[in-house]
């Protein structure tokens, strides 16, 4: 906290190599990839929003590794079933950094949600 953020749209950001997860395998890679991604959903929207995004976040989750798993890719779909479970196993730390966030938060979903709808489409961020 304390810090001002500006966006600049016009910035570009290059990733190098992938340094994070080096040395780790693909199915561990994706299962941090969709733990990761629940527990911003949960610590950043608004309850409301909560209630409805996450579980059908889960559910889009559940649904892909059913897929990979039809697919031949069981390490990577088992990898998408532990990470929901694990966001079950880790819900009462998530739900007290979201506490910490949501005291912080200065502009409700309802002003977020345009500038997401405007650079990204929501299952972009699903692709398998």
């Amino acid at each position: 906290g304390g810090y001002n953020v500006y966006a600049v749209p016009q910035s570009v950001i290059y990733h190098y190599g992938g340094g994070w997860q080096k040395g780790q395998s693909d199915a561990r890679t994706f299962f941090l990839l969709r733990r990761n991604h629940l527990e911003t959903l949960i610590k950043n929207w608004g309850f409301s929003n909560v209630l409805w995004i996450v579980p059908t976040a889960m559910l889009f989750i559940l649904f892909s590794s059913i897929v990979l798993m039809l697919k031949g890719e069981a390490a990577r779909g088992w990898a998408y079933v532990q990470a929901v479970g694990s966001v079950f196993i880790r819900l009462p730390k998530i739900l007290e950094k979201r506490g910490r966030v949501q005291m912080v938060r200065k502009l409700s979903d309802e002003e977020i949600l345009p500038k997401f709808l405007n650079r990204i489409l929501f299952f972009e961020q699903w692709r398998m």
